[in-house]
Protein backbone atom coordinates (compact mmCIF):
# COMPACT_ATOMS: atom_id res chain seq x y z
CA UNK A 1 0.00 0.00 0.00
CA UNK A 2 3.05 2.23 0.06
CA UNK A 3 2.39 2.54 -3.40
CA UNK A 4 -0.83 3.99 -3.13
CA UNK A 5 -0.07 6.71 -0.43
CA UNK A 6 -1.97 10.20 -0.33
CA UNK A 7 -5.02 12.10 0.43
CA UNK A 8 -8.23 10.62 -0.38
CA UNK A 9 -9.59 13.15 -3.05
CA UNK A 10 -5.88 11.61 -5.06
CA UNK A 11 -7.20 7.98 -4.63
CA UNK A 12 -10.62 8.98 -5.73
CA UNK A 13 -9.51 10.50 -8.92
CA UNK A 14 -7.26 7.15 -9.50
CA UNK A 15 -10.44 5.45 -8.78
CA UNK A 16 -12.18 7.31 -11.18
CA UNK A 17 -9.31 7.11 -13.88
CA UNK A 18 -9.17 3.08 -13.60
CA UNK A 19 -12.63 2.91 -13.65
CA UNK A 20 -12.55 4.73 -17.11
CA UNK A 21 -9.41 2.54 -18.02
CA UNK A 22 -11.02 -0.55 -17.50
CA UNK A 23 -13.98 0.18 -19.67
CA UNK A 24 -11.71 1.11 -22.36
CA UNK A 25 -10.04 -2.43 -22.02
CA UNK A 26 -12.89 -3.93 -21.64
CA UNK A 27 -14.47 -2.98 -24.50
CA UNK A 28 -10.93 -3.91 -26.63
CA UNK A 29 -10.91 -7.16 -25.03
CA UNK A 30 -14.33 -7.63 -26.10
CA UNK A 31 -13.40 -6.71 -29.81
CA UNK A 32 -10.05 -9.48 -29.18
CA UNK A 33 -11.88 -12.37 -27.96
CA UNK A 34 -14.75 -11.53 -31.03
CA UNK A 35 -11.59 -11.86 -33.55
CA UNK A 36 -10.17 -14.83 -31.79
CA UNK A 37 -13.54 -16.79 -31.84
CA UNK A 38 -14.22 -15.95 -35.63
CA UNK A 39 -10.92 -17.13 -36.63
CA UNK A 40 -10.94 -20.33 -34.36
CA UNK A 41 -13.83 -20.78 -35.70
CA UNK A 42 -12.46 -20.53 -38.86
CA UNK A 43 -9.71 -22.95 -38.43
CA UNK A 44 -11.98 -25.60 -36.80
CA UNK A 45 -14.21 -25.22 -40.60
CA UNK A 46 -10.95 -26.00 -42.21
CA UNK A 47 -10.01 -28.84 -39.74
CA UNK A 48 -13.30 -30.33 -40.49
CA UNK A 49 -12.53 -30.09 -44.31
CA UNK A 50 -9.28 -31.95 -44.45
CA UNK A 51 -10.76 -34.22 -42.11
CA UNK A 52 -13.57 -34.98 -44.63
CA UNK A 53 -11.31 -35.23 -47.42
CA UNK A 54 -9.12 -37.55 -46.26
CA UNK A 55 -12.08 -39.83 -44.95
CA UNK A 56 -13.50 -39.37 -48.74
CA UNK A 57 -10.00 -39.25 -50.01
CA UNK A 58 -9.18 -43.17 -48.22
CA UNK A 59 -12.78 -44.55 -48.71
CA UNK A 60 -11.98 -44.01 -53.02
CA UNK A 61 -8.82 -45.41 -52.85
CA UNK A 62 -10.10 -48.23 -50.82
CA UNK A 63 -12.73 -48.54 -53.73
CA UNK A 64 -10.65 -48.24 -56.47
CA UNK A 65 -9.03 -51.61 -55.05
CA UNK A 66 -12.09 -53.66 -54.59
CA UNK A 67 -13.60 -52.38 -58.21
CA UNK A 68 -10.22 -52.99 -59.95
CA UNK A 69 -9.96 -56.91 -58.47
CA UNK A 70 -13.79 -57.16 -59.24
CA UNK A 71 -12.82 -56.10 -62.92
CA UNK A 72 -10.04 -58.38 -63.86
CA UNK A 73 -12.29 -60.97 -62.36
CA UNK A 74 -14.76 -59.98 -65.07
CA UNK A 75 -12.18 -60.37 -67.58
CA UNK A 76 -11.26 -63.85 -66.17
CA UNK A 77 -15.27 -64.67 -67.02
CA UNK A 78 -15.46 -63.29 -70.16
CA UNK A 79 -11.91 -64.92 -70.85
CA UNK A 80 -14.03 -68.39 -70.21
CA UNK A 81 -17.49 -67.67 -71.30
CA UNK A 82 -15.45 -66.95 -74.76
CA UNK A 83 -13.38 -70.14 -74.58
CA UNK A 84 -16.89 -72.19 -73.85
CA UNK A 85 -18.03 -70.80 -77.02
CA UNK A 86 -15.21 -71.38 -78.94
CA UNK A 87 -15.21 -75.18 -78.03
CA UNK A 88 -18.94 -75.28 -78.71
CA UNK A 89 -18.82 -73.99 -82.30
CA UNK A 90 -16.02 -76.31 -83.06
CA UNK A 91 -18.07 -79.42 -82.16
CA UNK A 92 -20.78 -78.46 -83.77
CA UNK A 93 -18.66 -78.26 -86.91
CA UNK A 94 -17.07 -81.45 -86.42
CA UNK A 95 -20.78 -83.08 -86.78
CA UNK A 96 -21.99 -86.39 -85.26
CA UNK A 97 -19.26 -87.28 -82.66
CA UNK A 98 -19.23 -88.55 -79.06
CA UNK A 99 -21.27 -86.17 -76.67
CA UNK A 100 -19.19 -84.41 -74.77
CA UNK A 101 -21.41 -84.11 -71.71
CA UNK A 102 -22.88 -87.95 -71.42
CA UNK A 103 -20.33 -89.91 -73.60
CA UNK A 104 -22.92 -91.43 -75.94
CA UNK A 105 -21.71 -92.61 -79.34
CA UNK A 106 -24.20 -90.80 -82.20
CA UNK A 107 -26.37 -94.04 -82.81
CA UNK A 108 -26.84 -94.28 -79.02
CA UNK A 109 -27.33 -90.66 -78.17
CA UNK A 110 -30.80 -89.64 -76.96
CA UNK A 111 -31.04 -86.25 -76.02
CA UNK A 112 -34.63 -86.12 -74.73
CA UNK A 113 -34.40 -89.23 -72.35
CA UNK A 114 -30.44 -89.92 -71.54
CA UNK A 115 -28.34 -86.82 -71.43
CA UNK A 116 -29.71 -83.05 -70.95
CA UNK A 117 -26.80 -81.43 -72.86
CA UNK A 118 -27.76 -79.56 -75.59
CA UNK A 119 -23.92 -77.84 -77.27
CA UNK A 120 -26.11 -75.11 -79.11
CA UNK A 121 -27.85 -74.27 -76.13
CA UNK A 122 -24.90 -74.04 -73.81
CA UNK A 123 -22.60 -71.72 -76.68
CA UNK A 124 -26.19 -69.71 -76.48
CA UNK A 125 -26.08 -69.34 -72.97
CA UNK A 126 -22.08 -68.73 -72.77
CA UNK A 127 -22.29 -66.13 -75.38
CA UNK A 128 -25.55 -64.53 -73.36
CA UNK A 129 -23.73 -64.28 -69.98
CA UNK A 130 -20.21 -63.14 -71.46
CA UNK A 131 -22.37 -60.57 -73.27
CA UNK A 132 -24.08 -59.79 -69.89
CA UNK A 133 -20.68 -59.38 -67.96
CA UNK A 134 -19.47 -57.43 -70.23
CA UNK A 135 -22.23 -54.92 -70.06
CA UNK A 136 -21.24 -54.48 -66.44
CA UNK A 137 -17.27 -54.45 -66.85
CA UNK A 138 -18.30 -51.43 -69.06
CA UNK A 139 -20.59 -49.46 -66.33
CA UNK A 140 -17.56 -50.76 -64.02
CA UNK A 141 -15.04 -49.04 -65.81
CA UNK A 142 -16.84 -46.02 -66.06
CA UNK A 143 -17.24 -45.90 -61.71
CA UNK A 144 -14.18 -46.41 -61.87
CA UNK A 145 -13.06 -43.56 -63.91
CA UNK A 146 -15.51 -41.20 -61.91
CA UNK A 147 -13.63 -42.39 -58.58
CA UNK A 148 -10.38 -41.98 -60.18
CA UNK A 149 -11.51 -38.14 -61.22
CA UNK A 150 -12.88 -37.53 -57.73
CA UNK A 151 -9.53 -38.79 -56.22
CA UNK A 152 -7.58 -36.55 -58.51
CA UNK A 153 -10.10 -33.46 -57.42
CA UNK A 154 -8.93 -34.01 -53.55
CA UNK A 155 -5.57 -34.94 -54.10
CA UNK A 156 -5.45 -31.04 -55.88
CA UNK A 157 -7.45 -29.65 -52.94
CA UNK A 158 -6.44 -31.56 -49.70
CA UNK A 159 -3.35 -29.74 -50.57
CA UNK A 160 -4.81 -26.23 -50.36
CA UNK A 161 -6.93 -27.09 -47.50
CA UNK A 162 -3.13 -27.89 -45.29
CA UNK A 163 -1.95 -24.56 -46.30
CA UNK A 164 -4.86 -22.46 -45.58
CA UNK A 165 -4.98 -24.47 -42.36
CA UNK A 166 -1.41 -23.62 -41.76
CA UNK A 167 -2.21 -20.38 -42.29
CA UNK A 168 -4.84 -19.31 -40.43
CA UNK A 169 -3.13 -21.48 -37.26
CA UNK A 170 0.00 -19.32 -37.34
CA UNK A 171 -2.08 -16.21 -37.73
CA UNK A 172 -3.65 -17.51 -34.24
CA UNK A 173 -0.42 -18.60 -32.37
CA UNK A 174 1.69 -15.26 -33.52
CA UNK A 175 -0.94 -12.67 -33.60
CA UNK A 176 -4.13 -13.19 -32.35
CA UNK A 177 -3.29 -15.12 -29.12
CA UNK A 178 -0.58 -13.02 -27.54
CA UNK A 179 -2.47 -10.23 -28.46
CA UNK A 180 -5.82 -11.74 -26.24
CA UNK A 181 -2.98 -12.90 -23.96
CA UNK A 182 -1.66 -9.16 -23.34
CA UNK A 183 -5.01 -7.89 -23.10
CA UNK A 184 -6.44 -10.25 -20.88
CA UNK A 185 -2.86 -9.75 -18.35
CA UNK A 186 -3.38 -5.73 -18.79
CA UNK A 187 -7.21 -5.90 -17.82
CA UNK A 188 -6.15 -8.18 -14.82
CA UNK A 189 -3.42 -5.69 -13.69
CA UNK A 190 -5.78 -2.88 -14.11
CA UNK A 191 -8.23 -4.60 -11.82
CA UNK A 192 -5.85 -5.51 -9.39
CA UNK A 193 -4.75 -2.10 -9.50
CA UNK A 194 -8.88 -0.74 -8.60
CA UNK A 195 -8.85 -3.04 -5.89
CA UNK A 196 -5.18 -2.13 -4.15
CA UNK A 197 -7.02 1.86 -4.43
CA UNK A 198 -10.80 0.54 -3.21
CA UNK A 199 -8.67 -1.22 -0.28
CA UNK A 200 -6.77 1.31 0.31
CA UNK A 201 -9.87 3.74 0.38
CA UNK A 202 -11.79 1.41 3.14
CA UNK A 203 -8.85 1.79 5.40
CA UNK A 204 -9.24 5.70 5.27
CA UNK A 205 -12.65 5.43 5.58
CA UNK A 206 -11.81 2.54 8.76
CA UNK A 207 -9.51 4.64 10.19
CA UNK A 208 -11.56 7.87 9.91
CA UNK A 209 -14.38 5.90 11.81
CA UNK A 210 -11.98 5.08 14.36
CA UNK A 211 -10.50 8.25 14.94
CA UNK A 212 -14.47 9.62 15.40
CA UNK A 213 -14.97 6.93 17.55
CA UNK A 214 -12.08 7.61 19.61
CA UNK A 215 -13.37 11.44 19.79
CA UNK A 216 -16.46 9.98 21.16
CA UNK A 217 -14.86 7.45 23.69
CA UNK A 218 -12.94 11.07 25.25
CA UNK A 219 -15.90 12.92 25.50
CA UNK A 220 -18.05 10.08 26.97
CA UNK A 221 -14.80 9.60 29.67
CA UNK A 222 -14.89 13.34 30.18
CA UNK A 223 -18.25 13.25 30.86
CA UNK A 224 -18.23 10.27 33.01
CA UNK A 225 -15.00 11.83 34.70
CA UNK A 226 -16.95 15.35 36.04
CA UNK A 227 -18.38 15.65 39.20
CA UNK A 228 -21.99 15.25 38.41
CA UNK A 229 -21.81 12.00 36.76
CA UNK A 230 -21.53 9.81 39.55
CA UNK A 231 -22.20 6.05 39.68
CA UNK A 232 -25.63 5.99 41.46
CA UNK A 233 -26.06 2.75 42.99
CA UNK A 234 -23.20 1.60 42.88
CA UNK A 235 -21.00 2.06 46.51
CA UNK A 236 -17.94 0.08 47.21
CA UNK A 237 -19.17 -2.06 49.32
CA UNK A 238 -21.90 -3.62 46.98
CA UNK A 239 -19.07 -3.65 44.29
CA UNK A 240 -16.48 -5.43 46.48
CA UNK A 241 -19.39 -8.24 47.68
CA UNK A 242 -20.00 -8.79 43.97
CA UNK A 243 -16.50 -9.09 43.60
CA UNK A 244 -16.06 -11.49 46.29
CA UNK A 245 -18.89 -13.90 44.70
CA UNK A 246 -17.08 -13.94 41.21
CA UNK A 247 -13.90 -14.51 42.79
CA UNK A 248 -15.94 -17.56 44.44
CA UNK A 249 -17.69 -18.70 41.17
CA UNK A 250 -13.88 -18.87 39.19
CA UNK A 251 -12.43 -20.71 42.00
CA UNK A 252 -15.24 -22.90 41.89
CA UNK A 253 -14.81 -23.58 38.03
CA UNK A 254 -10.67 -24.06 38.59
CA UNK A 255 -10.17 -21.09 36.66
CA UNK A 256 -6.33 -20.92 35.86
CA UNK A 257 -4.39 -18.97 38.99
CA UNK A 258 -7.46 -16.72 40.32
CA UNK A 259 -6.43 -14.90 43.31
CA UNK A 260 -8.31 -11.47 43.60
CA UNK A 261 -11.12 -10.05 41.88
CA UNK A 262 -12.32 -6.49 41.91
CA UNK A 263 -14.63 -4.26 39.96
CA UNK A 264 -13.33 -0.96 38.54
CA UNK A 265 -15.98 1.43 39.13
CA UNK A 266 -15.06 3.73 35.89
CA UNK A 267 -14.57 0.69 33.66
CA UNK A 268 -17.94 -1.21 35.10
CA UNK A 269 -15.64 -4.24 34.57
CA UNK A 270 -13.44 -7.09 36.63
CA UNK A 271 -10.45 -6.67 37.04
CA UNK A 272 -8.89 -10.33 37.44
CA UNK A 273 -5.50 -10.75 39.58
CA UNK A 274 -5.11 -6.64 38.81
CA UNK A 275 -5.54 -7.32 34.60
CA UNK A 276 -8.60 -5.89 33.23
CA UNK A 277 -11.01 -8.46 32.13
CA UNK A 278 -11.23 -6.92 28.35
CA UNK A 279 -7.09 -8.04 28.20
CA UNK A 280 -7.20 -11.61 28.17
CA UNK A 281 -7.34 -13.89 25.29
CA UNK A 282 -11.12 -14.06 23.79
CA UNK A 283 -10.80 -17.62 25.43
CA UNK A 284 -10.54 -16.39 29.03
CA UNK A 285 -12.81 -13.41 28.24
CA UNK A 286 -15.35 -15.59 27.47
CA UNK A 287 -15.20 -17.87 30.89
CA UNK A 288 -15.06 -14.79 32.38
CA UNK A 289 -18.04 -12.91 30.92
CA UNK A 290 -19.72 -16.15 31.73
CA UNK A 291 -18.88 -15.54 35.27
CA UNK A 292 -20.23 -12.02 35.57
CA UNK A 293 -23.26 -12.90 34.02
CA UNK A 294 -24.01 -16.17 36.15
CA UNK A 295 -22.42 -14.20 39.23
CA UNK A 296 -24.93 -11.17 38.28
CA UNK A 297 -28.04 -13.57 38.72
CA UNK A 298 -26.88 -15.51 42.14
CA UNK A 299 -25.80 -11.80 43.59
CA UNK A 300 -29.69 -10.77 42.69
CA UNK A 301 -31.11 -13.82 44.15
CA UNK A 302 -29.04 -13.48 47.15
CA UNK A 303 -29.47 -9.65 48.11
CA UNK A 304 -33.49 -9.72 46.72
CA UNK A 305 -32.91 -7.75 43.94
CA UNK A 306 -34.94 -8.05 40.33
CA UNK A 307 -33.45 -10.41 38.17
CA UNK A 308 -35.66 -12.17 35.22
CA UNK A 309 -34.37 -15.45 36.71
CA UNK A 310 -32.55 -16.88 34.11
CA UNK A 311 -29.17 -16.23 32.08
CA UNK A 312 -27.89 -16.99 28.55
CA UNK A 313 -24.48 -18.34 27.77
CA UNK A 314 -23.13 -17.93 24.39
CA UNK A 315 -20.02 -20.23 23.72
CA UNK A 316 -18.54 -19.88 27.22
CA UNK A 317 -15.97 -22.57 26.64
CA UNK A 318 -14.38 -20.91 23.61
CA UNK A 319 -10.96 -21.89 24.81
CA UNK A 320 -11.36 -24.84 24.01
CA UNK A 321 -12.04 -24.69 20.39
CA UNK A 322 -10.17 -21.89 19.25
CA UNK A 323 -7.99 -20.49 22.06
CA UNK A 324 -6.14 -17.43 21.15
CA UNK A 325 -2.36 -18.58 22.27
CA UNK A 326 -0.96 -20.85 24.49
CA UNK A 327 -2.05 -19.12 27.63
CA UNK A 328 -5.64 -18.60 26.61
CA UNK A 329 -5.73 -22.41 25.63
CA UNK A 330 -7.91 -24.22 28.72
CA UNK A 331 -7.84 -27.84 26.87
CA UNK A 332 -5.24 -29.03 29.46
CA UNK A 333 -7.61 -28.24 32.76
CA UNK A 334 -10.89 -29.33 34.01
CA UNK A 335 -12.70 -26.63 33.80
CA UNK A 336 -15.23 -27.49 31.45
CA UNK A 337 -16.39 -29.78 33.70
CA UNK A 338 -16.39 -27.92 37.18
CA UNK A 339 -18.21 -25.44 35.05
CA UNK A 340 -21.16 -27.37 34.35
CA UNK A 341 -20.83 -29.17 38.04
CA UNK A 342 -21.29 -25.47 39.02
CA UNK A 343 -24.19 -25.01 37.08
CA UNK A 344 -25.89 -28.07 37.62
CA UNK A 345 -25.67 -27.99 41.49
CA UNK A 346 -27.72 -24.04 41.79
CA UNK A 347 -31.04 -23.56 42.96
CA UNK A 348 -33.78 -25.07 40.88
CA UNK A 349 -34.93 -21.12 40.33
CA UNK A 350 -31.75 -20.34 38.33
CA UNK A 351 -32.02 -21.16 34.42
CA UNK A 352 -28.99 -21.53 32.42
CA UNK A 353 -29.40 -21.60 28.59
CA UNK A 354 -26.05 -22.45 26.93
CA UNK A 355 -25.44 -22.32 23.00
CA UNK A 356 -21.92 -24.32 23.16
CA UNK A 357 -20.61 -26.85 20.76
CA UNK A 358 -19.16 -28.83 22.87
CA UNK A 359 -21.28 -31.55 25.40
CA UNK A 360 -21.09 -31.43 28.89
CA UNK A 361 -20.42 -34.54 30.78
CA UNK A 362 -22.09 -36.99 30.99
CA UNK A 363 -23.71 -36.93 34.18
CA UNK A 364 -24.79 -33.57 33.83
CA UNK A 365 -26.61 -34.79 30.68
CA UNK A 366 -28.34 -37.30 32.64
CA UNK A 367 -29.46 -35.05 35.36
CA UNK A 368 -33.47 -34.32 35.43
CA UNK A 369 -32.84 -31.19 35.67
CA UNK A 370 -30.65 -30.87 32.08
CA UNK A 371 -32.15 -30.68 28.88
CA UNK A 372 -30.54 -30.86 25.57
CA UNK A 373 -31.90 -29.11 22.51
CA UNK A 374 -31.07 -31.62 19.46
CA UNK A 375 -32.46 -29.92 16.30
CA UNK A 376 -33.85 -32.79 15.32
CA UNK A 377 -37.77 -32.99 14.59
CA UNK A 378 -37.70 -36.89 15.77
CA UNK A 379 -35.30 -37.34 18.48
CA UNK A 380 -35.21 -35.23 21.67
CA UNK A 381 -36.51 -31.30 22.10
CA UNK A 382 -35.71 -29.43 18.99
CA UNK A 383 -35.04 -25.77 20.81
CA UNK A 384 -36.39 -23.49 23.24
CA UNK A 385 -39.39 -23.67 21.05
CA UNK A 386 -41.67 -26.07 19.14
CA UNK A 387 -40.91 -26.27 15.30
CA UNK A 388 -44.29 -25.66 13.66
Amino acid sequence: MRDLAGPPAELEGQLGNLDQSISDQRRQLAISESEYREVSGNRRGFLKKLEEGNNRLTEIRNLLERFTLLDQHYTSDVERLKGIEEAGSLLVAFGDAVCPLCGALPQHHRLNEDCDGNVDAVVSAARAEAAKIELRQVELKETIATLQREAKGFERRIPKIESDLHRISQQIETIVAPKLRQLRTAYGQLADKKGEVREALSLYKTLKDLEDRRIKLLAEEDVDSSPNAADIGLSTSTVDKFAELILSILKDWHFPEVERVHFDLKTRDLVINGKSRVSYGKGLRAITQAAFTVGLLEFCRQNETPHPGFVILDSPLLSYREPDSEDDDLRGTDLDTCFYQHLEKANPDRQFIIVENTDPPLDVQASSHATKFTGSETFGRFGLFPKK
